[in-house]
């Protein structure tokens, strides 16, 4: 995947279900080691 197409993050169960859209059109997406935090850019034309 290039540096400029926008990617869509999932919330997926730990146990089973369904997942579901937590962002869209982010770009630079992070998580912090512990995974209790996201970081990500948009980018508004």
């Amino acid at each position: 995947m290039s540096s400029n197409e926008t990617q869509t993050i999932y919330r997926v169960p730990t146990l089973g279900g369904t997942p579901t859209k937590f962002l869209s059109n982010a770009q630079f997406i992070e998580f912090s080691p512990d995974g209790k935090q996201i970081s990500f850019r948009r980018f508004d034309l």
